[in-house]
């Protein structure tokens, strides 16, 4: 900041930017995702915007992909977001964009509808049945699981470095789990 003091006593305070280098994180919804493309086209803005907000730093940029898309399978094949990652970043780099994109998550799941796959009277249902459990802290399942994760966790030689998972956490793994299972499980039906 520049403080300017007048002789009054009062004071202004201007902030001056002085990073040449910003590291910024964003979220992307991608619901409405129907192929590559719009996917490209989305980072490309998304980065554009990014570029417009800064000054002139570099940005180095984090983004996470969330939401329900069809492309959620070949997003989450082998390589691919490594390959999509270096696609874009060849692309602003011939555009003469000052943002470097360091990693691209994937938090989104294929586009099938959980209320639907209850009612049914199969293996998938009852599945989800099962991780419906695991959102209630007070369920046996969820204390079974608890009580699994605590001395696999305790005897790493990592363990003083990480905390004990909070409910939320794992109630976080146990939906990721769910997607994960479920993508493998709806398609092949």
């Amino acid at each position: 900041y520049l403080i300017d003091m007048e002789s009054d006593g009062s004071c202004t305070l201007e902030f001056i930017e002085t990073d040449l280098v910003r590291y910024e994180q964003k979220i992307i919804e991608i619901d409405e995702i129907l192929d590559l493309d719009e996917l490209i086209a989305l980072i490309i803005r998304v980065c554009d915007e990014v570029t417009h907000e800064s000054s002139d730093q570099t940005i180095v940029l984090r983004l996470k992909l969330t939401g329900r898309t069809s492309i959620h399978d070949e997003l989450s094949r082998g390589e691919h977001l490594k390959e999509l990652l270096e696609s874009i970043q060849e692309q602003l780099l011939k555009r003469g964009t000052k943002v470097l994109m360091d990693q691209i998550q994937l938090n989104s799941s294929s586009p099938y509808d959980l209320n639907e796959l209850r009612r049914g009277n199969d293996f998938i249902a009852d599945l989800i049945s099962l991780y419906d459990d695991l959102e209630d802290p007070n369920s046996e399942q969820w204390n079974n699981i608890r009580s699994s994760l605590e001395p696999l966790l305790q005897t790493w030689t990592g363990h003083h470095l990480f905390n004990a998972l909070s409910d939320e956490q794992l109630r976080e793994f146990a939906t990721q789990s769910m997607h994960q299972t479920l993508d493998k499980l709806v398609e092949k039906q």
